[in-house]
């Protein structure tokens, strides 16, 4: 089974015109969620991907949209993640000046 994931980042506005090309793309069931662009935690994004690990073993096809969408989360995430080792070792490097 093809399985799509449509986002838009806004209440009022239409997941319609995505879910209408995925469909015609052969997805099965699509995914629909209304999240914003900064929001990392997408509960409809964790589900196809769930699903998506569960079928694996049958072979994995994700939409060049969906990876875009994955892509742009984790290098947000990525990017909080490298502030807090920084903050972490200025942390850390006060610490030793401070012991010296």
């Amino acid at each position: 089974m093809i399985y799509g994931y449509a986002r838009v980042s806004m209440d009022g506005q239409s997941v319609d015109a995505q879910v209408t090309q995925l469909t015609a793309a052969g997805a099965g069931k699509v995914f629909r969620e209304v999240a914003s662009g900064a929001k990392t935690d997408r509960a409809q994004l964790r589900r196809v991907l769930d699903q998506l690990d569960e079928v694996t073993r049958d072979g994995l096809m994700l939409s060049p949209q969906t990876i875009a969408e994955i892509d742009k989360a984790e290098r947000r995430r990525s990017r909080w993640t490298m502030i807090a080792l920084w903050v972490i070792a200025a942390l850390l490097a006060w610490i030793v000046f401070r012991l010296l």
